[in-house]
């Protein structure tokens, strides 16, 4: 049996985050909005290492994976496809979208998306920026 008592699902966008923080029985203990600036989120997940917590997978999806990864929270990255799928709602807002993740999260119907090591994503921002500087470079000799 699973010692976790608390899930957070995450709504993330440019900005901002949706929290919604959810107990082992499905009942909201808090859902907020912060920023997503680096010191906004490690303020608020200060209290929450070793918590679970679900993200949709989005274009900004990345800094805020390692910054709680950094925290020590378990993040897993959903799959936005398969989650709309399973998850459609008549309402759809910030504060559904985050609290549906926390409950897929807690139930273990999350549909995740594969994150590569470390090392392997540092390698691919290292070449998309390679790919942007030549692309750059050569639209500036035209």
């Amino acid at each position: 049996m699973s010692k976790v008592s608390t899930y957070i699902g995450a709504d993330l966008h440019k900005k901002t985050c949706y929290l919604t923080v959810m107990s082992k029985e499905g009942t909201i203990k808090k859902q907020t909005e912060i920023s997503t600036k680096t010191d906004e989120i490690r303020k608020f997940f200060k209290g929450y290492k070793g918590v679970p917590v679900a993200v949709e997978s989005t274009l900004n999806w990345m800094p805020f994976y390692e910054n709680l990864e950094s925290l020590g929270c378990k993040v897993s990255l959903s799959n936005p496809l398969q989650t709309k799928a399973i998850a459609t709602a008549r309402i759809k807002n910030d504060k559904v979208d985050s609290k549906v993740l926390a409950d897929l999260l807690r139930t273990n119907l999350l549909p995740t998306a594969y994150i590569q090591p470390r090392e392997i994503r540092d390698l691919k921002e290292l070449v998309r920026q390679r790919i942007n500087y030549r692309t750059h470079t050569l639209k500036s000799d035209s």
